[in-house]
C-alpha cells in the first residue's frame, strides 16, 4: 500500500500505526501489550497492569486487509504519561476506523481521558472521538455530527478532528469520496466549557470514566498534534491515509 505522509508540522503528539508491526507487542493470545507511538511524543499504549484482561486483540487483516487493532467490550489502551492537549488547547485528531456493530455514543479516541477504567479518583473530564458526536463528560458538552452515527458497520472511513482553542470543525471521509466533502461539525465553539478540562492520558478504544461507551470494531491508524492543521495540510494526510488503507 502507498505510505500516508509522515507527521507534518508538530510531530511530538502521537502516531499509532497498525501497519508497521514494530510498534505492536502482542502476547501468545494476539492480544496487544503495547502499540507504541511513532512520533517523537512517547505516548506508547497499554493497559494497566491491573487490567491487563482489557487488552485489544492484533488483527492481521483487520481493515480492508490490513492490520488493525480490536476493540470489543472492557478493551482499551492508555498512555501512561499525560497529553499536552488540555483545557483549551487547539488539537488536530485524525482516526482510520471500521466499526463492527454500527454503534453510536462509543467512544473511539481522547487526549484527556484517564489512564485505566474506573469509577471514581480521577478527576478528568474527557472529550472523546465518538460514533455520532464529539462526546463530552460531565460539564463538558457533546456535539452531534450532522450525519448522526457515521460508522456503518464494517465500513472503513477517516474522521478528522480540528480545534483551534475556540472553533471546533469534523469531517468523515470515506473511500471515492472528495476528501474534507463531508464536514460533520462546523465552526462550533465548546471553549467555554472546555476550560476546566484537566491535563489527562490519551485513550483509544472507550471512555475510562465508569468504563462506558465501547467502541466495538477496529482502528488502524490514528494521528495526534497539537495544533489545528490547515484544510491544505488535512488533505494531504489523508488523502494519502485513503490511498494507504482504502
Amino acid at each position: 500500500p502507498t505510505p500516508a505522509p509522515p507527521l507534518m508540522a508538530s510531530d511530538k503528539s502521537g502516531h499509532w500505526d497498525a501497519m508497521n508491526s514494530a510498534s505492536l507487542t502482542t502476547d501468545a493470545a494476539g492480544k496487544v501489550i503495547v502499540w507504541k507511538d511513532s512520533s517523537t511524543g512517547g505516548f506508547d499504549l497499554a493497559t494497566t497492569t491491573s487490567q491487563t484482561g482489557y487488552r485489544p486483540k492484533f488483527m492481521p487483516n483487520g481493515i480492508n486487509g490490513h492490520a488493525a487493532v480490536d476493540f470489543h467490550g472492557t478493551d482499551y489502551l492508555a498512555s501512561n504519561i499525560k497529553h499536552p492537549t488540555y483545557k483549551n488547547a487547539p488539537f488536530t485528531w485524525i482516526a482510520v476506523v471500521q466499526s463492527d456493530d454500527g454503534a453510536s455514543y462509543a467512544n473511539i479516541f481522547s487526549t484527556n481521558d484517564a489512564p485505566q477504567i474506573t469509577t471514581s479518583g480521577y478527576p478528568y473530564l474527557p472529550v472523546s472521538m465518538s460514533t455520532d458526536r464529539e462526546h463530552g463528560w460531565a460539564s463538558t458538552s457533546d456535539k452531534h455530527y450532522s450525519g448522526s452515527t457515521v460508522t456503518t458497520a464494517n465500513k472503513p472511513v477517516i474522521i478528522t478532528y480540528t480545534y483551534t482553542g475556540t472553533s471546533c470543525n469534523a469531517w468523515v471521509d470515506e473511500k471515492d469520496t472528495k476528501t474534507l466533502s463531508n464536514k460533520q461539525i462546523a465552526n462550533w465553539d465548546p471553549s467555554a466549557n472546555w476550560g476546566h478540562v484537566p491535563q489527562g492520558y490519551v485513550v483509544l478504544g472507550r471512555g475510562q470514566q465508569n468504563g462506558r461507551h465501547p467502541f466495538n470494531g477496529k482502528i488502524g491508524e490514528v494521528l495526534a498534534y497539537n495544533e489545528a492543521l490547515s484544510e491544505l495540510d488535512l488533505t494531504t494526510i489523508i488523502d494519502g491515509l485513503k490511498k494507504k488503507w482504502f
